[in-house]
């Protein structure tokens, strides 16, 4: 049983809720939400689920997984939030090729300190955020390496989104080189559900564990 809303408390008539299992792709559709926003999915087997929510506007991705056990009814309100401009067209950049290929090149080393183990990166694609994966790779070296984005930084100000044209200061965990590339990954099952969301979509609730997509193999039990 979900509900869905807009941040602002009002319910979405006619929108849906999409599951998708990210081990064999299978895909639920809810019943269209009621004049109270409420919807229903029936017959979903345990497992581990990306979502997102289709409305008369336009869609929403999550960054979430859901873990849901059986025997139980999960009970989950999702909230609805748009997008801010810069946030919006970097999504759209990024997301077909975190579709179809499973990654997409966001950055390029520009200089890395060896005392404080951080990197500038300069964000010519889309953006980076707290939590997202990445992928440092070599084009004349042996680097190698991934790491999950954290305690960002732009202009020595802690920041969770870094935006195109600007400068990311991230923590590596290895030595990286002036030229590296920047990747951000999209695990296997885990690419977004829609191509050019609107917005993104937010669970709260009770018989589901609930997943950043960065952590998802914390959920092994449910494979």
């Amino acid at each position: 049983i979900g509900f869905l809303q807009n941040t602002d408390g009002s319910s979405l008539q006619g929108a849906v809720i999409k599951l998708k299992d990210i081990y064999s792709d299978k895909l639920y559709t809810s019943t269209q939400a009621d004049d109270y926003g409420i919807v229903r999915i029936k017959n979903v087997i345990p497992g581990l689920y990306v979502y997102g929510v289709s409305t008369k506007n336009g869609n929403y991705n999550s960054n979430e997984v859901l873990g849901i056990s059986g025997g139980k009814t999960a009970k989950v309100s999702i909230s609805l939030k748009s997008f801010e401009t810069k946030e919006e067209k970097a999504v759209k950049e990024l997301n077909p090729d975190l579709i179809r290929k499973g990654e997409s090149l966001i950055g390029r080393v520009d200089r890395f300190y060896n005392d404080s183990g951080r990197a500038d990166v300069e964000i010519i694609k889309g953006m980076v955020k707290n939590g997202d994966l990445l992928h440092i790779i070599g084009v004349d070296d042996n680097v190698d390496f991934k790491i999950k984005a954290k305690n960002l930084m732009k202009d020595g100000v802690d920041c969770d989104k870094i935006f195109v044209t600007e400068t990311a200061s991230i923590p590596f965990n290895k030595v990286a080189k002036i030229g590296n590339l920047v990747y951000i990954l999209s695990k296997k099952g885990l690419a977004p559900m829609f191509l050019i969301p609107l917005g993104a979509a937010t669970a709260v609730g009770s018989g589901f564990v609930k997943y950043s997509t960065a952590d998802v193999t914390k959920a092994s039990p449910y494979k």
